[in-house]
């Protein structure tokens, strides 16, 4: 099915939070905490984006990924919660989690 489709359907919402550009703000500075000569070390845009959004989510607790380099880099977790703590003290601090998968048999 395709994204539009599922936005006209309304099965999927995109919502922005907070203020105009923030999430895009914070985006960017996530995607300069990442400089690193490695292409591993980097964050995507559209994960600097996602984690941006989830941050400025006082209702959010954790990010579920695959993303090697938003499950390890503490560099990048603690600017995370630098900037959330930031934009509330009272916003607790954001998780990574992996997904757990299970072998059906």
């Amino acid at each position: 099915m395709a994204l539009d489709t599922l936005l006209d359907d309304h099965i999927l919402e995109i919502i922005g939070l907070g203020s105009t550009s923030d999430a895009f703000m914070y985006a960017k500075e996530l995607m300069e905490t990442c400089t690193d000569e490695y292409a591993s070390c980097s964050l995507t845009p559209m994960d600097a984006l996602i984690v941006a959004d989830a941050l400025i989510d006082n209702e959010c607790l954790t990010v579920y990924t695959t993303d090697i380099n938003l499950l390890m880099n503490a560099e990048l977790r603690d600017k995370v919660n630098e900037i959330r703590e930031n934009i509330n003290s009272s916003y607790q601090k954001l998780n990574f989690s992996s997904f757990k998968t299970r072998r059906i048999v």
